[in-house]
């Protein structure tokens, strides 16, 4: 299944009701934040409903129930609505790319690339090296997604054609770009 099959099947899933990414990572590969990130979903952070009480589909075999049911720390935007925009991008493929656009890491993603092929490790450093200098520097740096994130962002902007990423070998490269030896990984700054 492709990223953005995944991210429309779970989007479908989702509808009208209150989806988890207590399913959506496993089951689709997507993290909550990335959602919210592409305007697809608001995260629920107060009155966070109870499995059983939104119909979860994992009812009984979640590990992670307990904590809703017992309104454990942890459970605050885990959940989730979707949005208008969510809603559209289960059906009409042009507001998943107009979300994908916008977003930050894919732009970062994009820059990356555009100096040469990476492995998916190295290109993963050099996504978060700006953030180290940042802190290094006493900036506060913006949060660095997840791998699940990275992962998901990678798939779609692969959907979108914007990218190559032989999964196989861990290679991502820009479309055109002539395969060869990937960019050398940097040393940490400092």
């Amino acid at each position: 299944m492709s990223g953005a099959e995944a991210l429309r099947a779970a989007l479908a899933a989702v509808g009208d009701g209150v989806g988890c990414e207590h399913w959506t990572l496993p089951d689709h590969g997507l993290p909550v934040a990335l959602l919210r990130d592409l305007g697809l979903a608001r995260p629920i952070t107060t009155r966070i409903p109870r499995c059983a009480e939104h119909g979860c589909r994992y009812v009984g075999a979640c590990p992670q129930e307990i904590v809703f049911v017992e309104g454990r720390e942890g459970r605050a935007g885990r959940k989730f609505r979707l949005t208008p925009e969510g809603q559209a991008a289960a059906t009409y493929p042009a507001a998943l790319a107009a979300a994908l656009a916008a977003l930050p890491l894919a732009a970062d993603v994009l820059a990356a690339l555009a100096r040469g092929e990476q492995t998916i490790f190295a290109l993963n450093w050099t996504l978060v090296e700006p953030r180290v200098a940042a802190l290094a520097a006493g900036e506060e740096p913006p949060p660095m997604p997840s791998r699940a994130y990275l992962r998901a962002v990678l798939a779609l902007l692969r959907d979108q054609g914007a990218i190559v990423w032989d999964e196989t070998t861990g290679v991502v490269h820009l479309p055109g770009e002539a395969r060869g030896t990937p960019a050398p990984m940097r040393e940490p700054a400092g």
